[in-house]
């Protein structure tokens, strides 16, 4: 799958290499268990600093449903929450290690395009669901801060039934 990658890069069709990575990242693939040549991996890297980095995520809970209240009217998280960053944070340490050209925590201003993959056609609030991702990422260290954020693209992408997920593309703003 990576060679693939490599080969779309060569002839120029960046489209089919970021969505033969994002699957090889999907499967976990890490860099470091492949072998490649420094040409290869050179050219993978300058294309990641030119085009950003992606990765998938397990479908956040709702904002909505973050946070509970228990006895004498005290927050806390849900489990859903937790549920949620513990499988976040195994999928941000894999993409940390796959984009290991690149230093973390990220600094500088940043676009974020986050693309819902919903289980089913239920009517949802695209917003509620981006705060738990972006907190991840922050959490997970991918990130100094959220804050960081001067564009923030939410998009409802494909249905997968058997994998609800969020696909979370980051690239460096060069404007500011």
């Amino acid at each position: 799958m990576y060679e693939s990658a490599i080969e779309a890069l060569q002839n120029n069709n960046h489209v089919l290499a970021m969505e033969l990575l994002q699957e090889a990242m999907n499967l976990h693939v890490v860099k470091e268990q492949m072998e490649l040549d420094i040409d290869d991996e050179l050219m993978v890297c300058d294309y990641f600093k030119d085009m950003g980095i992606g990765f998938e995520l397990p479908f956040p809970p709702s904002v909505n449903h973050t946070w509970m209240r228990g006895k004498g009217n005290q927050l806390y998280s849900c489990a859903k929450v937790k549920d949620f960053h513990k499988l976040a944070y195994a999928r941000i340490c894999t993409a940390k290690t796959f984009f290991n050209s690149i230093e973390f925590p990220i600094k500088g201003r940043l676009r974020v395009v986050i693309t819902l993959n919903e289980k089913d056609k239920r009517s949802r609030d695209l917003d509620n669901y981006s705060k738990s991702a972006l907190d991840a990422c922050t959490k997970n260290g991918l990130w100094e801060d959220d804050s960081q954020i001067d564009e923030l693209i939410i998009r409802r992408g494909a249905i997968n039934k058997e994998n609800p997920n969020v696909f979370i593309h980051i690239e460096g703003m060069t404007h500011v």
